[in-house]
């Protein structure tokens, strides 16, 4: 197993096979950094692990990459539905109008249910995810 993630602050990691990808700090709460989904390194790495499937934890930033990692390799993506993405704006927005709040909520409803549509298999470990991944792979 291979594990492609942010470089996490103060941390070095003791187990072999751990890529990072630079971040940038970003002013939220919790000092969230931002991933930067570029890397030479496993642009060169990948094509020769041989992989069998790749996985992403989560849909933006990385989880795009992986998707685009996956496709350009030919590889099945998985994604782990673990989060109420819909929900983020109110904990990373600075903007509380309500009016905001819904636009935001439906533009992430929207990139989701683009993302699900995308992935080979979903993983969601709760019931609530569950049902809202089903809603989103609703299709009239």
């Amino acid at each position: 197993m291979f594990i492609f993630a942010p470089k996490a602050a103060e941390f070095e990691d003791e187990e072999p096979f751990v890529f990072r990808y630079p971040t940038l700090p970003i002013p939220v709460p919790d000092d969230f950094p931002a991933t930067i989904p570029i890397s030479n390194l496993v642009d060169r790495l990948l094509p020769s692990l041989k992989l069998d499937v790749i996985h992403a934890h989560h849909p933006v930033v990385l989880g795009e990459a992986a998707r685009m990692k996956a496709q350009d390799l030919d590889l099945p993506l998985v994604f782990t539905f673990h989060s109420q993405y819909d929900e983020y704006g109110r904990y990373y927005v600075p903007f509380r109008q309500e009016i905001i709040q819904e636009l935001l909520r439906d533009f992430v409803e929207r990139w989701i249910e683009e993302f699900i549509k995308k992935c080979h298999h979903i993983i969601a470990p709760s019931k609530s995810n569950v049902q809202t991944v089903g809603k989103y792979l609703w299709y009239p």
